[in-house]
C-alpha cells in the first residue's frame, strides 16, 4: 500500500531501491569508507522472490502490476491529481490521478460496504488493480466483474453542492488494509472498436476486457515468462491498435 500510494501521488515518476520491489529483508549497502569497506550488506538475495513457499513473490508481482497499470493508463504523466477524501476516523483516502480513481483503506480491521467515492466523469467503473487479489496473496474479497455505476451529485458546475467537490459518485467495497484502482469503461469507444474487429474476423462483439490480474496463459505471455519476465495480464482500455 505504501509503495502504491507513493507511486500514485508522488509526482510524475517513481523510483524504487534494489530489492525493495519484493521486500528484501535486509538493506543493501555497497562497500564504502562509511561502512569500513564492508561487504556484509552488499548481497542481494534474489532467490527469495523465486522461492514458491515464501511470500516475497506476491510483493514482486504487485510491483510489476503497478508499473503495468501506468503503462496501460499513463496516470503518472497526467497533471490531474485530486484528493477528494481523507477520512482520519475511517482511515480512508480517495483520490483521482489521470483517468483512475484510487481507494485506500488503511484501517486494520474495518471493511466498508457501499463506501461512497467521488469522481469526475459519469459512467461505469471497474477494477483496474486490486491489492487484495489472490494473485497478490490477498483474500479476493473485491469483485473484479462488478460494474460500479455513477450517480450525479449536486448542481453541475457548482462544486460546493457536489459530493466531496466531485460531480459524480459510485459505491465500492473496501476491505481493511487494501488499495484498489478503478477505471472508467469507455463503452461507446470499446463497442465501436470491438465491432470493427468483428467485421475483420479477429474477434466477436462479445469480447470483454479482463480486469483480473492473473498469471499469463497466452502463447505470447508464456514466451515472455520463458524469457525471464513474469507475464501478468491487467485491465486495460482497448486501443486504436486493436482495430488493425
Amino acid at each position: 500500500m505504501i509503495h502504491f500510494i507513493t507511486m500514485a501521488l508522488g509526482g510524475d515518476g517513481y523510483l524504487n531501491f534494489m530489492g525493495n520491489e519484493f521486500g528484501h529483508p535486509e538493506w543493501i549497502d555497497f562497500p564504502r569508507e562509511g561502512n569500513n569497506w564492508s561487504y556484509d550488506k552488499c548481497r542481494r538475495q534474489w532467490s527469495l522472490v523465486d522461492t514458491d513457499h515464501l511470500r516475497y513473490k506476491y510483493m514482486n508481482a504487485f510491483d510489476q502490476a503497478m508499473n503495468a497499470l501506468d503503462e496501460r493508463f499513463s496516470f503518472l504523466s497526467s497533471s490531474k491529481q485530486i484528493v477528494s477524501d481523507m477520512n482520519d476516523e475511517e482511515k480512508v483516502i480517495v483520490f483521482e490521478r489521470g483517468d483512475l480513481v484510487f481507494v485506500f483503506n488503511f484501517h486494520p480491521k474495518k471493511t466498508y460496504e457501499g463506501y461512497k467515492v467521488g469522481c469526475d466523469l459519469p459512467g461505469k467503473y471497474r477494477v483496474a488493480l486490486d491489492s487484495d487479489a489472490l494473485v497478490f496473496g490477498g483474500h479476493g474479497r473485491v469483485g473484479h466483474d462488478v460494474d460500479h455505476f455513477t450517480s450525479p451529485e449536486g448542481v453541475p458546475g457548482v462544486p460546493e453542492t457536489n459530493f466531496n467537490n466531485r460531480p459524480n459518485s459510485f459505491k465500492v467495497l473496501s476491505p481493511p488494509r487494501t488499495c484498489v484502482a478503478y477505471y472508467r469503461v469507455d463503452e461507446a469507444g470499446a463497442g465501436r472498436r470491438l465491432h470493427a474487429k468483428a467485421e475483420t474476423g479477429k474477434t466477436s462483439p462479445a469480447e470483454s476486457i479482463d480486469v483480473k490480474a492473473s498469471r499469463a496463459s497466452s502463447k505470447e505471455d508464456k514466451e515472455a515468462t520463458a524469457g525471464g519476465k513474469k507475464g501478468w495480464k491487467f485491465a486495460r482500455q482497448p486501443s486504436d491498435q486493436d482495430t488493425k
